[in-house]
């Protein structure tokens, strides 16, 4: 994804993992009051040139808990960046600050508000005033939108660094059912669900799925 000014020009490549094959590409330029449109429109795209269906309602869970506001999408993007990339507690105030500016842009921004609940739940130590915003921003995150894996996530995040090991099973299996191809969910209900001594559910949740005739795309 590259961005000029308001045009934003996205490429998109599917490759054969096993064999480095290229099975498919397209690119597309778009100004970045169309932007929002593209995530769902490239998981038709790649689910077309698959010749596989989407799994149940996949497309239309792309927009849950999303945003039309294009400047708040792209604040949010910013942040979610910074918070992947970020190696420390170094960059926790430019990370809180545009999670920030993309719920004042939009309010209802439920992602946003859920990305912000991780960030603030990555802060060591977790107490005090991190603790209830981290709380508070996961379950505003739901309420806005309870089908958002995303939100979930937040809450078994939270719940677990608690040590409240109950909520944090229960927040974890709703996000992995809301998303059972999310690999973040995946990733971090794996971790979980080994630490806790389920190991065939650890390894299962973290090993790659296949289900014939069907593709997710997260």
């Amino acid at each position: 994804m590259r961005r000029s000014g308001n045009t934003v020009r996205i490429t998109a490549q599917l490759i054969n993992a096993v064999t480095g094959f290229h099975l498919w590409s397209h690119t597309d330029d778009r100004d970045l009051t169309d932007v929002l449109k593209l995530q769902s429109e490239i998981a038709g795209a790649v689910a077309s040139a698959l010749k596989v269906r989407l799994l149940a309602d996949t497309v239309t869970k792309i927009d849950v808990g999303g945003t039309r506001n294009p400047a708040a999408f792209d604040a949010y993007l910013r942040a979610s960046q910074l918070y992947l990339a970020s190696q420390g507690q170094k960059d926790a105030d430019a990370i809180m600050a545009d999670y920030g500016e993309a719920i004042r842009l939009d309010p209802d921004y439920a992602l946003a508000y859920a990305g912000r609940s991780l960030a603030f739940s990555a802060k060591q130590p977790l107490a005090g005033d991190s603790l209830e915003r981290a709380r508070a921003d996961a379950r505003h995150a739901i309420a806005l939108a309870p089908d958002l894996a995303d939100g979930h996530l937040a809450l078994a995040v939270l719940s677990e660094e608690t040590l409240d090991f109950t909520a944090a099973t229960s927040a974890y299996e709703r996000a992995v059912a809301l998303a059972p191809g999310n690999a973040r969910v995946l990733r971090d209900y794996g971790f979980f669900a080994v630490s806790m001594g389920k190991i065939e559910a650890g390894i299962a949740a973290r090993a790659p799925r296949r289900e014939a005739g069907s593709a997710q795309f997260e």
